[in-house]
């Protein structure tokens, strides 16, 4: 399930690549009735169990893409991993995750700043930190 979420990023980090090398949000107009996204949060933020859907229904609609920036380093460490951020990263703590919150469920924080967690091989965080501000995801979309 990590790999899946990581490669969702991943992917959908790729697809707005020029947005994020021309510095700014791009704006594009969307056809009545477009599915703009499905975000599945029920292992990451189990008040959003059913995931969140979002439709245009008509009307004016510009979508604006915002991507977030930064730096992520994955250092091998061991049986394990260093995972060192900057920028705008997100976050994503399943249960038995060491970092902020309630560590018994799953959470998401969208961070400004630098952050970085030590994990195992199975990339649960064995410990977490951060310097800068933090946003709980969860609690924005819940």
């Amino acid at each position: 399930m990590r790999s899946v979420i990581l490669l969702c990023v991943a992917l959908s980090g790729a697809l707005f690549v020029s947005s994020a090398l021309a510095g700014s949000p791009t704006r594009d107009r969307v056809p009545i009735g477009t599915v703009l996204a499905v975000i599945p949060t029920e292992s990451a933020c189990p008040a959003a169990s059913a995931g969140v859907r979002i439709t245009d229904v008509g009307g004016n609609l510009t979508f604006t893409t915002f991507v977030t920036q930064g730096i992520v380093s994955v250092v091998p460490q061991g049986s394990g991993f260093e995972v060192r951020a900057a920028g705008t990263p997100l976050w994503v703590f399943y249960p038995g995750d060491a970092g902020p919150g309630d560590t018994t469920t799953g959470r998401m924080y969208l961070y400004t700043g630098l952050s970085w967690a030590t994990q195992d091989a199975s990339q649960t965080n064995l410990s977490f930190a951060s310097v800068g501000r933090a946003q709980d995801v969860c609690a924005m979309i819940a």
